[in-house]
């Protein structure tokens, strides 16, 4: 959590540097947009690494891989109205708040990218619970630690 909070910061602070203020403004709100339905949908991660344990304690590897997968499945399924919500709703949404069209017009733009961020992040944690419950912690964080200095690399290289 550590980690991902710093990274979360030098995003927060390249764009600010490069983009200007109106792209955080822009970028503050789709966060929060898509805040809201997202720790909706994430409970089924944090169901998923709950009956996984369950397995896993009874000596059945099997049936934790099954329900990492159908996770997988039905968060994809789960996400596919809140793409739709967000990809045609930012817009609006972000008006409604009393933010300028500019400001609308750039996080409808981002939301674009961020969904499928967000999904990606979304299964990599089901893939990370599942590490974590077979006693595999330390190379779970290692991985962690590793996606969020790519990620920060990956945005200096595209604004700078």
């Amino acid at each position: 959590e550590l980690i991902e909070s710093v990274a979360e910061n030098i995003h927060i602070a390249l764009i600010a540097q490069y983009l200007g203020t109106d792209a955080v403004a822009a970028v503050a709100m789709v966060d929060i947009l898509m805040g809201t339905t997202g720790e909706f949908i994430d409970g089924l991660i944090s169901a998923q690494i709950t009956i996984m344990s369950h397995s896993i304690g009874a000596g059945n590897n099997y049936l934790a891989g099954q329900y990492t997968q159908l996770t997988v499945i039905m968060y994809t399924l789960a996400s596919i109205p809140i793409f739709f919500l967000w990809w045609f709703g930012t817009k609006p949404a972000i008006l409604f708040f009393g933010q300028s069209e500019h400001i609308a017009d750039i996080g409808q733009q981002f939301v674009r990218v961020e969904l499928f961020h967000e999904w990606q992040d979304s299964v990599t944690e089901c893939l990370h619970g599942l590490l974590e419950v077979t006693d595999r912690e330390a190379f779970s964080s290692v991985i962690g630690i590793i996606e969020e200095l790519f990620e920060v690399l990956v945005v200096a290289i595209v604004l700078i």
